[in-house]
């Protein structure tokens, strides 16, 4: 995320000069004469002043964009990886990370066998180069330049020692890093796999948790269907969206041939990526989609605490003949009087990461525990879910704000530093502890969260 809001921020410096971009570019050589079936290198320079540079196109790095150089024409047939000079390798404050990247005079050379049955004549040769060019300051929108060279085919046979590709070392060793780099299917896969399975126990996910079990429950109610089943069209649901978006964005870094000789360049992803217009128009969408999620959870984060409030305390306990204005009157108010709250605690805070993280922390350690419990384990009572909460929720302010101002706190085991070890620890233990040492629950309260008919 934080490099989508650099790109907005580096390119909106840079859209306004988009006009003076300060590379230029120059393939060499031209009146180039050769014949069928031979080997020939094209050499493309690449000129800027060292207060500019461009990237590098095998050493990638996290942030900006690689640079992309392709050779197009009649007449090319086979194409040999592209001979890249050793990039510079430091680190990049636009960016705020280590980079791969390229300055001043940089040339660029791309062998090519002509294709066999390239008749005699002049043929024109063009060379792509897709780059984003940046200083300290800021990036100019990603562009795609081309210039092109002459080649006269002769007739003749092929010559000695231009039959085949001759790669220099420096070539071979970007070759090998790249697939030394790159992963197969299978790790990819597994990556995948291992990643959603570390989301399972991610802070962001448990406010999750009662939502979508409190859907399934309703759901499986209203419509007689199993829960299980309901479960598995969910899961299959949600990896459909991420399959088809998986599958639209491959669709548009595949390259369609009509598309990419009207726009010159190597795949539609590319032009999405060099037109300014529709990078305005994508960063808008963006801004609003991140505006419209932040509303919507700050709504939701308001509107269930102070229905809760409303129904378990007012409505239960304080009034229970309360009419509707009232209860509506109750639950207005307590969103007010919630928010005015919240405001107040975040402002405490450095940052709203800070917030967020400390938030999540007394959510996961005390409201988890005892969440997962209620729908997985029938001898947790109420006593121990409450002891559980009151555990977590202070253990986690304790060593947010008090153990750190302990002389021995570094001293203590780095597990131990690490609040959320000890107090989902302590959370867990206080909950099996109590509800082992209650009475049991009775059957009649189980039947809503276990279905033992079947």
């Amino acid at each position: 995320m934080k490099y989508i809001i650099k790109y907005l921020l580096l390119f909106a410096l840079g859209f306004t000069q988009s006009s003076d971009n300060p590379v230029s570019i120059k393939a060499s050589p031209d009146n180039l004469t050769a014949r069928a079936g031979e080997v020939v290198e094209v050499e493309l320079d690449v000129m800027m002043t060292d207060e500019w540079h461009i990237y590098s196109v095998y050493k990638v790095s996290e942030g900006p964009l690689p640079t992309e150089i392709s050779i197009g024409g009649e007449i090319v047939g086979s194409v040999a990886p592209l001979i890249e000079p050793k990039p510079i390798n430091k680190f990049d404050p636009g960016f705020e990370t280590v980079t791969y990247y390229h300055e001043g005079d940089t040339k660029f050379k791309i062998p090519f066998k002509i294709k066999r049955n390239a008749k005699p004549g002049e043929y024109k040769i063009s060379v792509d180069i897709f780059y984003m060019v940046c200083n300290i300051r800021l990036c100019y929108p990603p562009v795609t330049k081309t210039d092109s060279i002459s080649i006269t085919i002769e007739e003749g046979d092929i010559r000695d020692g231009k039959s085949s590709f001759l790669i220099s070392t420096s070539s071979n060793q970007n070759i090998g890093e790249s697939k030394n780099n790159s992963e197969s299917l299978l790790g990819v896969f597994l990556l995948a796999i291992g990643g959603a399975i570390l989301s399972w126990v991610m802070p962001c996910v448990y406010p999750m948790i009662p939502i979508i079990i409190s859907f399934f429950g309703k759901m499986s109610q209203e419509k007689h269907i199993g829960k299980n089943t309901i479960a598995t069209f969910y899961g299959l649901g949600i990896s459909g969206t991420f399959i088809f978006i998986g599958l639209l964005v491959g669709f548009l870094s595949w390259g369609v041939s009509d598309v990419s000789a009207l726009s010159r360049n190597a795949n539609i992803g590319n032009f999405i990526a060099t037109n300014p217009w529709i990078n305005l128009f994508l960063g808008l969408l963006l801004v609003s989609t991140m505006m419209a999620i932040i509303v919507s959870t700050a709504d939701s984060f308001l509107l269930i605490p102070a229905t809760n409030l409303t129904r378990d305390v007012y409505q239960k306990h304080l009034n229970p003949n309360a009419s509707e204005k009232q209860v509506l009157f109750i639950s207005r108010s307590l969103v007010l009087a919630l928010g005015i709250i919240a405001f107040l605690l975040v402002s405490q805070f450095k940052t709203i990461l800070n917030a967020a993280f400390t938030a999540y922390n007394i959510y996961g350690t005390s409201i988890t525990p005892a969440l997962l419990a209620a729908f997985l384990w029938k001898r947790a009572t109420s006593q121990g879910a409450i002891a559980s909460i009151l555990t977590g929720a202070t253990i986690t302010i304790v060593w947010t704000y008090f153990l750190p101002q302990w002389s021995q706190f570094k001293q203590l085991h780095p597990f131990l530093q690490e609040l959320t070890y000890p107090a989902a620890g302590l959370s867990v233990l206080m909950l099996v502890c109590v509800s082992l040492l209650t009475k049991p629950p009775e059957k009649k309260s189980l039947a809503q969260f276990f279905d033992d008919s079947n």
